[in-house]
């Protein structure tokens, strides 16, 4: 992602641009994970806007963004776009109307397209495998081939004339090598493949090889080579642990990523983030899966694409650790093989999504049990559904005999607060009736029902299962701040 480092600010305003085709169905569940991301973290606010603007708006209006549209983007902290393009709009009129139209204005020069094999999906290189293609392209994304340059004359006659001209500048390509230099340089490999095609294109492309080679000299603990862009492909297929970061041109990099996207299993699972380094303007990020009319309305879109978008959005506005959270759920989710049929599975966009971050269900209960030694035995239940008010319920036993029970309610406040440390705990990789903390302890993510009881002479109370290793203190302090907050809610009532 971004060399340039950034601390979260805590509250983001996103600005959700589905467009066309699958675009509305993988935005949707990209916007639901989010929302449930935010909960679970409970670090940080986002704040989602809608732009309706699609083929459709372009078809009634005359054009895709309305007058003034630019100016109201600008007031965001980023964008969420979903994909552009219709059969019946020509592919130039969708491209440049929309999408480029946004990104060439706000200077989103750089587009970042990480590429890699997730767990539980499978390359069609025969003998790769997760962790053996682990790239990011860099992409020239404000001039180059696509810098709109040139025309057509003598329209319908034998001697029609059209150019397509390539425009490089120094200060775009310098920019643009300094930023794939300085994101090499923070990859543990510090290695850069700069692609070209100067063989053949005189001009620019020395150009391009000669900045490449300027910049080098400021990151001396990078390690570049240089490949023209046709012998390239063949690096990419037959040694890709070769490589690692990869700058290339407009036009080259957008051909070479989406076969990256291919050799790692699916152009359906590929994310890419448009980036104003300089973070004048709000940069904008999007699954480069296209708007895919075959399967549009049918609920069989992967999600992945824009789940692994959404992720470097959020790392590009500082939540590292949420970023990284949603990574390591997308990663939970294909290695338990709940893939769509791109990625050789049956699952569709809803249960890919749910399974991802899994829907709240209508009750959820903390039930919590502490026997004491010669005291009556307290238990307590925190019952009630998400955003409304819970009741509480306390009983105390003497032996087997009920001596006392007490109910009231629990502030909404409480009762989102204890929510927030429910959906955290759904993060953490578990089976769904495993015992995780503690003893004799349930914890199913799918309904929201947590059960432990503390034993205190009980040597393996403290122990924690099924949990990694690095994640074993976030969970306890997850698991213990449930039963603080119950106890909590206990006392308001007077129970315990």
């Amino acid at each position: 992602m971004s060399p340039v480092a950034m601390p979260g600010k805590g509250e983001y305003s996103i600005a959700c641009m589905p467009a066309d085709g699958i675009g509305p169905e993988v935005i949707g569940a990209g916007v639901e994970v989010l929302k449930t991301l935010s909960q679970a973290s409970g670090a940080f606010k986002l704040h989602f806007t809608d732009y309706d603007w699609s083929s459709e708006t372009y078809k009634k209006l005359g054009k895709y963004i309305p007058d003034g549209g630019l100016e109201q983007l600008k007031k965001h902290d980023a964008i969420l776009f979903g994909a552009v393009g219709a059969p019946d709009v020509p592919d130039h009129i969708s491209l440049w109307g929309l999408r480029l139209a946004i990104c060439q204005p706000f200077q989103q020069y750089a587009n970042v397209r990480p590429t890699k094999i997730l767990q539980g999906t499978e390359s069609p290189l025969r003998k790769a495998k997760t962790g053996d293609l682990d790239w990011v392209i860099i992409r020239e994304n404000s001039e180059g081939e696509y810098a709109g340059q040139g025309g057509r004359s003598h329209r319908g006659q034998p001697w029609e004339t059209s150019t397509e001209v390539s425009i490089f500048t120094r200060h775009a390509v310098q920019r643009l090598m300094r930023f794939a230099f300085e994101t090499a340089q923070k990859r543990p490999k510090k290695h850069i493949t700069v692609v070209t095609k100067s063989n053949a294109q005189r001009n620019g492309m020395v150009m391009w090889d000669e900045i490449a080679n300027e910049v080098k000299q400021e990151f001396p603990d990078v390690q570049m080579d240089k490949m023209l862009v046709d012998a390239m492909t063949c690096r990419m297929v037959l040694q890709p642990q070769s490589l690692d970061t990869i700058v290339a041109t407009n036009l080259h990099a957008d051909i070479l990523s989406d076969l990256a996207a291919a050799l790692a299993g699916s152009i359906g699972i590929a994310p890419t983030s448009n980036l104003d380094p300089t973070r004048q303007n709000p940069s904008m990020f999007e699954p480069i899966h296209g708007s895919a009319f075959d399967i549009t309305g049918k609920g069989v879109a992967n999600p992945i694409g824009t789940f692994w978008t959404a992720a470097e959005m959020m790392r590009w506005l500082g939540e590292e650790q949420a970023a990284d959270k949603l990574m390591q759920c997308i990663e939970n989710v294909c290695g338990k093989a709940i893939l769509t049929r791109d990625l050789g599975g049956s699952a569709g966009t809803k249960e890919v999504t749910e399974a991802v971050a899994p829907p709240p269900s209508g009750e959820f209960t903390i039930y919590l049990q502490k026997p004491f030694a010669g005291q009556p035995t307290h238990t307590v239940n925190v019952v009630g559904e998400p955003n409304r008010p819970a009741v509480i319920r306390q009983t105390m036993y003497n032996g087997s005999t009920k001596s006392s029970e007490k109910s009231g309610d629990v502030p909404k406040d409480d009762v989102d607060e204890l929510m927030n440390l429910v959906n955290t705990l759904r993060g953490f990789p578990s089976h769904a009736s495993q015992d995780v903390y503690g003893y004799n302890t349930k914890v199913d993510f799918n309904t929201f029902e947590i059960q432990w009881s503390n034993v205190d002479e009980d040597p393996t109370a403290n122990e924690v299962s099924e949990i990694a290793a690095e994640q074993k203190d976030d969970f306890k302090r997850v698991a213990d701040s449930i039963e603080a907050l119950a106890r909590t809610f206990a006392k308001r009532d007077a129970a315990v």
